[in-house]
This record gives C-alpha cells, structure tokens and sequence, in this order.
C-alpha cells in the first residue's frame, strides 16, 4: 500500500505537467513558439536534427527527454516498433492523438495523447524523422509530402 501512494505522489506532478503544458495558454504561447520556429527553419528539407529541436518543446514534457516515457503513464519512444513502422499510422497518431488502450513493448497504457495538429506538416516531419533515427530507433526518414497526404 505505501508502495502505491509512493508511486501515486512521484507520478502526480508528472501528469500535472503534462496537462498544463497541453492545456494552458498561460505557461506556453504555442503560436509564438511556432511561429518563431518556422522563421528558423525556412528550408523545405526534412532534417532530423531541426527534429530534435520540436520534440524537445513540444514531446518531453510528457515523453521525456531521453524518450523512455514515465511507466504507466506514458509511453517509452525507445526502440519502439510504431514509431519504427508504418509511416502512415505514426503521422495520423501526431496529427489525431490517441486514445484508449495500447500496449508498448510489453506494458499497457490508458492516457489520452492529445492530437499535436497545430505542428505544420514540416514540423511532424522532421520530429518524426529524429525519433525514427534516434532512441535506438532505426527507420528512414518522414517526408513533408508523406505528412501533407495524410493531413488531407
């Protein structure tokens, strides 16, 4: 039982992170951060490197930095085999979030990823590119017109 309320307490300011970061205008000004960004990065190119930079503001504050997730809660990225997949269905998670139950390597989750459809097409690209190539993740690269054909 303590080792519930122990795990329940380490878990909580997690979640309370993750939600504020998703739902508050106050703690984040996602149009400025994006428009800032694509002001950055003008080039058509997907580079996984500029991926880094969009996962980093907009996927650790619930993926974590070294993309190994928080146990229950959510998802490691880490050798994992959507992100590693079928290109199609890793874009539509982006784009539309994911709700209910799924299972990565071996442990269920149940949280809702809200959908990140306010990244452009080259943003999606590009995050998508540095984790299908970093992480002990080993696939080729998301293609901005892979992005544009599923956002239609």
């Amino acid at each position: 039982m303590l080792k519930i309320i122990i795990t329940a307490l380490a878990i909580i300011p997690v979640f309370i992170s993750c939600t504020q970061f998703h739902e508050s205008t106050d703690n984040v000004n996602i149009s400025t951060e994006l428009t800032n960004y694509q002001q950055k990065t003008p080039s058509k190119t997907t580079k996984p490197d500029e991926g880094k930079s969009v996962y980093m503001k907009f996927c650790l504050s619930c993926h974590q930095k070294d993309a190994s997730g928080v146990p229950g809660m959510y998802p490691s990225l880490q050798k994992n085999k959507v992100v590693t997949g079928d290109k199609k269905k890793i874009i539509n998670i982006v784009i539309n979030g994911l709700q209910g139950e799924i299972e990565v390597n071996g442990e269920v989750y149940n949280q809702t990823m809200p959908p990140q459809n306010y990244l452009t097409n080259k943003q999606i690209a590009e995050v998508l590119s540095f984790l299908r190539q970093n992480f002990e993740n080993k696939a080729d690269s998301v293609k901005v017109k892979e992005v544009n054909i599923i956002r239609k």
